[in-house]
């Protein structure tokens, strides 16, 4: 899935590996960003089994580089 397919489609969440093949990293490097709170579009929480969740809105966002826009300088 592309970053366009996901704004195209609008699913209301995104899997780890779909989020990290379109960033260019590795799963397990975004699994380890997101617990420790590394980027705004979605959060890990620590369970026996480790969840996590990936808002598309705020990823596509993200992506385009929309949070920089308005960041003040």
């Amino acid at each position: 899935m592309t970053l366009q397919e996901i704004e195209r489609d609008k699913p209301a969440t995104i899997s780890i590996q779909t989020a990290a093949t379109i960033m260019e990293v590795s799963p397990q490097f975004l699994r380890a960003a997101l617990m420790q709170d590394r980027f705004p579009f979605g959060t890990g929480v620590k369970m026996s089994q480790n969840e996590f969740y990936i808002n598309t809105t705020r990823f596509v966002l993200y992506m385009e580089g929309s949070d920089l826009i308005n960041k003040p300088a």
